[in-house]
């Protein structure tokens, strides 16, 4: 048997296979310890008590699965309702263990072993998480966005299918005898764990990953301790501000009901509310066109090309209330930044508070961005509002926060890549690269900014220009999106000029541009020669992927596991009582049952298989013959890669409103006819086919956009709508090109960090009294004593400079460090 992604050619093992032996008693520890002494691989896996609360209670089984220099491998069971689990911590203290969520199991053991033996964060298990080299495998995929399961990963790589937790007989309790099954599960864990990462590793290899998996499991650690530790609050003031928002929020109520002809007191106070909801974005537009049309008007002009109101395809995010402008347009503004602060930074972010008055985020590795760069959540510690930044402090006056900063860290990274001669020497000069940027492209000396007012307003001006192109270029930045850059910071500029002065820049670095031409011409040659696409096959996938999905999450919610192939078809069968679930039929290549009106053992049997091939997709992609995704790699300097792939509903998101805009008269005829069916409005007032933004908004629903190009083969034929696919997959392949450039650049930032978390923790693990409590990109932030801070800013500054520096060897790294007393960039009580 075989299942998933399995090596073809190995035998399927199953945990059961392997010997099992129970350790309940202090004499049973010393076999136990000699296994894990003489284990040439070694993993681990810890079982706790659940709460009543559904909290995570302690641990009550340790399991082990060892294999020695012979090639034997046995798995031992450490039972700790009987045994002091303190016993273990010499047994475990220095071992190097495999993992499937190793912040988990770290936890775990560091809170029953080695907390209450006295032993410090220096000590404990050295871990390798199976779970983080998984994810590397996947990065960039479209769909993987979060860490698989051991049950998954068991199935994919080994062929094995695992037995799921959240069933009596697995589930533990603080309490009651161990019964065989559950020794079987935990033992099957770390077997499990062990198998898988001898899998992974060997992944890895052929995928050239070794160095990235490294830099990660090098990071766990410290980012694990990071939120640990948390951020502390002062809640007290935090509340006082809170109140201020809210109080500031009511006022800007107040005066937008006074500007749009009054209003009326709440049954609750004496605040003022206008006859309309500033929170709806449609009343607020229609508020705009009533009482601002003059400034709506302008700004289409200025934007559109023709005067107009708002219309329901018009977005009204913040940038367009600033370009609007007036009284209205900005009392919008004034009360979306308070509403936000309140909505996003008031109770719901309180309750998250631990007992301790700080914040615990989740620091998240590989699955953050498809980049490497961390995310973070509950709360979200790299996306704080600024104005949290001052409530953000130690308990204790006499602790404060160190803060160190990679100092442009990403364009120092572009002239390691791209070579660029020029760009290198002003950094090994130690120039303002603005400044550099700037009289390399204008071809004047502007030296520091001068002190006579109408010379610094052109030097700024000039530097600025600069500035947004050397942050912008490896996004991608066109003339366009520049000279509105520019433009909104003051500085007027067409984009003819614009185009200009991005030809200035690419002309002041010659290296720059030959990369970036590099970069692109892998993305051209893709669009130019990929092979021919399946679009029967996509669009079978693009139908079927969100219905098995969805049947997964629900499996998963639950029962809290994840639900198996068979499971899924159960499932699906058991909705199928109608008309079935979107994209039934297709998955099941016929009836609910897969095998016709009258079902089969046969026909189960396909929508079982056709439900296994679904899943191998994290999403729907674009696939060709064989059922290969289109797709192509970038690399980092370590190596680190990120898989392109191409989602189906994006470009069936493209055709779709390519073809409903045609005016062409077949296209024509079954616009009409869709549009019946569906009762919707496709067509302008003359007959004519909807403005492109109003067909986009109506094809954001991505079961409609399938179901017209369906609609479109089976009444146009595939031919003619295949091509239509292949163009429009050409214009999404275009729109990847910047996040092409942009990969080994993010990327490779990320790497650094992540080896400056791992030389940072060597340095500060013994040492109790520095607690990692943030990091944001290219930043770190440690709180310790204030006697320290000078001591404790010298070792941030050595471990991020000397690991950019390792990456990025041809460019020196500037880490910019100071001392504060909040998080906030107004509280900074010293340079170091």
């Amino acid at each position: 048997m075989t299942a998933g992604g399995a090596t073809p050619g190995r035998s399927v093992r199953h945990p059961a296979d392997v010997r099992v032996r129970v350790v309940r008693e202090q004499a049973d520890l010393d076999p136990f310890a000699a296994a894990l002494r003489g284990a040439a691989r070694l993993a681990i896996d810890t079982e706790t008590c659940m709460r009543t609360d559904g909290t995570i209670g302690p641990m009550r089984v340790l399991s082990a699965a060892a294999r020695d220099a012979s090639g034997a491998e046995s798995a031992w069971v450490v039972d700790v309702r009987d045994l002091d689990a303190r016993l273990l911590a010499p047994v475990l203290d220095g071992v190097l263990a495999d993992a499937w969520n190793a912040d988990f199991d770290a936890r775990v053991t560091d809170t029953a072993v080695f907390a209450p033996v006295g032993a410090g964060r220096a000590a404990g298990i050295r871990w390798w998480d199976a779970q983080l080299a998984d994810a590397l495998l996947h990065s960039g995929k479209a769909g993987f966005g979060w860490y698989h399961g051991l049950a998954w990963a068991t199935e994919r790589y080994l062929g094995v299918h695992a037995e799921g937790k959240g069933t009596t007989q697995t589930s533990f309790g603080p309490d009651a005898d161990l019964t065989d099954v559950q020794v079987a599960y935990a033992a099957a864990d770390a077997v499990e764990t062990l198998w898988v990462a001898d899998e992974l590793r060997h992944r890895l290899a052929e995928a050239g990953l070794e160095r990235a998996a490294a830099l990660e499991m090098g990071a766990r650690p410290l980012l694990d301790h990071m939120e640990r530790h948390g951020l502390p609050l002062d809640v007290d003031g935090f509340r006082r501000y809170l109140d201020e928002q809210v109080a500031a929020r009511d006022g800007a109520v107040a005066r937008l009901a006074d500007l749009t002809g009054g209003g009326q007191a709440n049954l609750f106070d004496d605040a003022v509310e206008p006859s309309w909801n500033p929170a709806s974005e449609t009343q607020a537009k229609d508020a705009l066109n009533r009482f601002s049309p003059d400034e709506v008007r302008a700004w289409a002009a200025r934007e559109l090309g023709a005067a107009r109101l708002l219309d329901d395809t018009d977005r009204l995010d913040h940038a367009t209330l600033a370009a609007i402008g007036g009284p209205v347009a900005e009392g919008l503004l004034d009360y979306r930044n308070h509403a936000k602060l309140v909505g996003t930074y008031g109770e719901n972010l309180l309750e998250l508070l631990g007992p301790d008055d700080r914040f615990h985020p989740q620091y998240v590795q590989v699955v953050g961005a498809n980049t490497g760069r961390l995310a973070s959540r509950r709360p979200n510690a790299q996306n704080l509002a600024p104005q949290l930044g001052s409530h953000i402090r130690p308990r204790s006056t006499e602790r404060v926060f160190v803060h160190a900063d990679l100092s442009q860290a990403e364009l120092r990274w572009l002239a390691q890549v791209s070579g660029d001669d020029a760009m290198r020497a002003a950094f090994a000069a130690g120039q303002d690269i603005h400044v550099a940027t700037a009289e390399r492209m204008f071809g004047v000396r502007l030296g520091a900014a001068p002190a006579e007012p109408s010379a610094r307003a052109e030097w700024s001006s000039l530097r600025s220009r600069a500035k947004t192109i050397n942050f912008g270029i490896v996004y991608g930045l066109g003339a366009r999106a520049l000279a509105r850059g520019l433009t909104q910071a003051d500085i007027a500029t067409t984009v003819e000029e614009a185009q200009s002065l991005l030809a200035s820049y690419l002309g002041a670095y010659p290296g720059v541009a030959d990369w970036l031409e590099r970069q692109d011409a892998i993305v051209d040659a893709v669009r130019a020669d990929h092979e021919p696409v399946a679009w029967e096959r996509t669009l079978e996938l693009a139908a079927a992927h969100p219905a098995v999905q969805a049947a997964r999450r629900g499996f998963r919610d639950d029962r809290e596991r994840w639900p198996t192939a068979e499971e899924i078809a159960e499932h699906l069968r058991a909705e199928a009582t109608g008309d079935g679930p979107s994209g039934l039929y297709r998955v099941s290549g016929g009836g609910a049952d897969g095998g016709g009106a009258g079902g089969s053992g046969r026909g189960v049997d396909a929508l079982v298989e056709r439900i296994r091939w679904v899943q191998r997709y994290e999403d729907a992609v674009v696939l060709l013959d064989g059922d290969r995704p289109l797709s192509w790699t970038a690399r980092t300097i370590a190596g680190r890669r990120r898989i392109f792939d191409v989602r189906a509903d994006g470009v069936l998101g493209v055709a779709a409103v390519r073809a409903a805009a045609s005016t062409k008269p077949e296209p024509t005829r079954q616009r009409a006819a869709f549009a019946r069916a569906h009762q919707l409005t496709l067509a302008a007032d003359g007959g004519g086919p909807l403005a492109e933004p109003r067909l986009q908004r109506i094809f954001e629903d991505r079961s409609l956009r399938r179901a017209w190009i369906t609609h479109l083969r089976e009444t146009m034929g595939p031919s003619a709508v295949d091509r239509l696919l292949d163009r429009a997959l050409d214009d999404r392949l275009a729109a990847m090109v910047n996040a092409h450039r942009n990969a080994p650049i993010q990327g490779g930032v990320a790497d650094a960090m992540l080896a400056a978390y791992g030389r940072l923790w060597g340095e500060i693990a013994a040492d109790e009294s520095i607690w990692p409590v943030q990091t944001v990109h290219d930043s770190l932030v440690v709180e310790c004593d204030r006697a320290d801070a000078h001591r404790v800013g010298a070792v941030l500054r050595s471990v991020m400079a000397g690991a950019f520096e390792d990456l990025c060897p041809d460019v020196p790294a500037v880490v910019d460090v100071d001392v504060r007393t909040t998080l906030s960039d107004d509280d900074v009580i010293a340079e170091l």
